[in-house]
């Protein structure tokens, strides 16, 4: 509360003194064109050093010496159906403040700190002592899960970070497929494209009737 006191005064003062800037600048009465130069020119400095005054007192003041969320970090998640998900927040300067994870949802509160206050234990607060990293991670995750996750600031108001989650299940489809029809004996070229992957997978299997096909083979299969 005295925070928020002393911004709005500033801010008053800061506005009173710029309409005495404005009302200097714009009364004729200076004796001579020089005497109006140098006026003006010290207006300027100080316009700039009201300003500066200005800048400094429109940032909150948790904003400069409490906790803050690093700007860079991602604000869209995707991750496969099954494989675990990983919500990463980075908080700076925290203090003895704590971090929670809230799901948008049901505004269920999912955990604060290290402790897990779900029945879903799947979902965990993980966070190294070393890092700001607080990341929230959800094992055998499914569609359902997709949606608005929030990490959660103990400040006074709080302060949030929102990200959105999406759970994918990758989809092949074979080009020209699902039937295509070749000469006997001829080159079978197959290509496949997979979608809803986030990211390259790191090898890819054929089958042919169920049986993983053998590149070693002089067919290929």
């Amino acid at each position: 509360m005295e925070t928020t006191t002393s911004w709005t005064q500033g801010y008053i003062l800061v506005t009173m003194l710029l309409c005495a800037i404005h009302k200097t600048a714009t009364t004729d009465s200076f004796d001579t064109v020089e005497e109006k130069d140098v006026s003006l020119h010290q207006i300027d400095n100080f316009y700039d050093s009201v300003m500066e005054v200005a800048t400094e007192l429109s940032v909150p003041h948790h904003d400069r010496h409490g906790p803050y969320f690093d700007a860079s970090a991602s604000k869209n998640v995707t991750a496969l159906v099954g494989k675990t998900a990983q919500l990463n927040c980075r908080v700076h300067n925290l203090g003895n403040k704590t971090v929670s994870w809230i799901r948008h949802r049901d505004i269920h509160l999912l955990t604060t700190g290290r402790f897990t206050y779900t029945s879903d234990l799947r979902f965990q607060s993980v966070h190294n002592p070393q890092t700001e990293d607080w990341t929230l991670q959800i094992r055998y995750p499914q569609k359902r899960d997709s949606g608005v996750y929030e990490c959660q600031v103990s400040t006074t108001p709080p302060i949030g970070h929102s990200m959105s989650l999406s759970i994918v299940e990758p989809i092949t489809t074979i080009i020209g497929g699902p039937d295509l029809y070749v000469n006997k004996g001829s080159t079978v070229n197959l290509t496949c494209i997979v979608r809803h992957l986030p990211e390259p997978p790191p090898g890819m299997q054929w089958t042919h009737n169920n049986v993983e096909i053998n590149y070693d083979s002089p067919r290929g299969g």
